[in-house]
């Protein structure tokens, strides 16, 4: 299983540089909905850091972050996303995520 495990490319790709700082965004940082939305929304720059952020997150963490509701608009967030940047290797990932979700 390599939920946790980032490649190189990967890391690369979730790097966010600035003038002032270069920030990579934590997985395992995440604890409940409100620093979910932040990295989301804020640090993921776009579709292909949401889903490396979205199909690297442990699915009892999602369980855990969702376990009372998600919001309609962020489900068709992670279905834009999914869609835009399915990878064959990622199916077992995604199902696994979309089931969770359920």
């Amino acid at each position: 299983n390599n939920h946790g495990i980032l490649t190189l490319a990967q890391e690369t790709v979730l790097k966010t540089s600035s003038r002032e700082r270069s920030t990579e965004i934590s997985f395992h940082s995440v604890t409940d909905i409100n620093q979910f939305n932040r990295i989301w929304k804020k640090r993921c720059k776009n579709s292909q850091e949401q889903f490396i952020f979205l199909t690297q997150l442990e699915c009892t963490k999602i369980l855990h972050i969702f376990q009372a509701e998600i919001a309609l608009g962020l489900l068709g967030e992670f279905l834009s996303v999914i869609h835009e940047q399915y990878h064959a290797d990622k199916s077992e990932i995604i199902a696994n995520i979309l089931y969770t979700l359920t």
